[in-house]
């Protein structure tokens, strides 16, 4: 095996490696992300005889980032009867083009709420978010799908299953890289 020729090959690139690992983690940055955490509805009898149907939906904003988020707008094209929680200090304003927009001045890093809305028919849940944005930019909007959790037995497992992965694909691609090499020279 050539030695100096697999180490002038591979310390390059873990090098490469670690700096973008290193640049991740020591980067601090907001980074806001959102997601629908439900849409229902509810059929109510508020007199016998009548039915009445009422909506609701909540959307979830969190700063998975470094930094706290300024200015956290989560805009509607028109809002509801609402609840945030847990309570956080937060203001309504005007959008010149109509709509309104839920202004919280900050969210540290870490922080969750939970935005919950109430309103009748014809509306629905589409018809009332536009998003989210910070000063520091939009919003990742995700989609969430709910998944069963697995012990933590259970997770180290598949961890070490991934990780052994890996160290044998790479294994296999540096005898493939040497094989070829061989063949060229």
């Amino acid at each position: 095996m050539n030695w100096p020729l697999l180490v002038s090959i591979v310390i390059p690139i873990m090098t490469l490696l670690i700096g973008a690992l290193l640049n991740r983690f020591l980067e601090r940055k907001a980074k806001l992300i959102t997601y629908l955490g439900h849409a229902s509805v509810f059929e109510v009898h508020p007199t016998p005889g009548t039915t009445q149907y009422i909506h609701t939906h909540s959307i979830v904003v969190s700063n998975a980032g470094g930094k706290a988020a300024n200015n956290v707008r989560i805009s509607h094209r028109q809002l509801p009867d609402y609840y945030i929680h847990p309570a956080v200090p937060h203001r309504v304003e005007d959008i010149p083009q109509g709509g309104k927009d839920i202004v919280i001045p900050v969210m540290v890093p870490g922080q969750q709420i939970t935005v919950s809305y109430l309103y009748a028919p014809p509306v629905t849940w589409n018809l009332i978010n536009e998003g989210t944005r910070s000063d520091e930019g939009f919003a990742h909007v995700q989609n969430v799908i709910q998944t069963r959790q697995f012990s933590q037995k259970t997770n180290y497992f598949f961890a070490y299953l991934m990780i052994a992965g890996c160290i044998a694909t790479l294994y296999l691609l540096i005898l493939l890289f040497i094989k070829i090499l061989s063949l060229i020279r």
